[in-house]
């Protein structure tokens, strides 16, 4: 049968151990920080407080040494990993706000040219509407007067009217002059 002390103790020194090792560890965090922020000072500081592995502790010096060494080492490679992945996070955040910008900019643009084709189209609908309006009889009267040919009156009107609705689509605006 064992001793209930003995596995209280054992309990204890284990609680001790992980304490010891956590301290290690903050202080390996600490030194990593202040390195990377270029204070030497407190770099040493921090690193006096980093204490060699449980298993190393039992060795020689050169073995604790070389323990201190590979926690202080891990603890700078584990601050460039979080710096990388913030600076990539920044990177990504930047690159979205570009975007929703270069979209906005963009919807902007097309809502203008939308805009400025109704309002061009509805200046055309205009200018056309003002002279019908001031005929007399209730359709446009065109006089044309042709010099040639003309083959039937349809294909006048068909060919006239093509060349009409070219232009208006073009942005051309539409002057109609009485005679």
């Amino acid at each position: 049968m064992t001793d209930p002390g003995t596995k209280s103790n054992g309990n204890l020194i284990k609680a001790l151990e992980e304490a010891a090792a956590a301290s290690s560890a903050a202080s390996a965090s600490d030194y990593a920080a202040a390195k990377a922020a270029g204070d030497m000072n407190a770099a040493a500081i921090a690193a006096a407080g980093v204490t060699p592995s449980a298993l190393a502790a039992g060795e020689s010096g050169a073995i604790g040494a070389a323990s201190i060494a590979a926690q202080l080492r891990a603890a700078e490679d584990a601050l460039a990993a979080a710096n990388a992945v913030a600076n990539q996070a920044s990177t990504l955040a930047a690159f979205k706000a570009k975007e929703a910008r270069d979209l906005a900019a963009s919807q902007a643009a097309a809502a203008q040219m939308d805009y400025d084709e109704r309002f061009r189209f509805r200046a055309a609908q205009g200018v056309m509407s003002a002279t019908a309006g001031s005929s007399s009889s209730s359709g446009v009267v065109v006089n044309l007067t042709v010099n040639g040919s003309v083959t039937t009156e349809n294909d006048l009107v068909a060919t006239v009217r093509s060349g009409l609705l070219r232009g208006q689509s073009n942005g051309q605006t539409l002057t109609l002059e009485a005679i």
